[in-house]
């Protein structure tokens, strides 16, 4: 399964606004849409994921990352490759307000201890 930090980021904003937006580019011209818009999420469906990522951050896998504000989020350590142990990707997904982020650290090793710092600095920067 293959995923994008695109994609990461648009289920983390699917979650936080409880429906699916189209992504676009801050800068630079607005494209033409023309997508078939899936169905909002079920709106306790929706509130039980915002709760749960919530508790992600502060009494979770993220909860040491130091990250800022009202943050939500999932950590994520993704296999790949060969070896034994197999090598792992870093992954964090969120959302704060109305921003959606996905944070992916390849060859980083475990979510919590990599990707969420390194979106906590992100965070931190804004």
């Amino acid at each position: 399964m293959t995923a994008s930090p695109l994609q990461m980021a648009m289920v983390a904003a699917t979650v936080a606004e409880g429906r699916w937006h189209q992504p676009h580019l801050v800068a630079g011209e607005a494209a033409d849409g023309g997508a078939e818009v899936p169905e909002p999420l079920d709106t306790k469906v929706a509130a039980t994921l915002r709760t749960l990522m919530r508790q992600v951050v502060t009494e979770g896998t993220a909860a040491d990352a130091g990250l800022p504000g009202k943050v939500a989020g999932k950590t994520g350590t993704a296999e790949f490759g060969t070896g034994d142990p197999l090598p792992t990707h870093a992954w964090f997904i969120g959302f704060r307000g109305d921003l959606a982020f996905a944070v992916i650290v390849e060859g980083g090793g475990v979510g919590g201890r990599v990707a969420a710092p390194a979106a906590a600095r992100f965070l931190r920067g804004l």
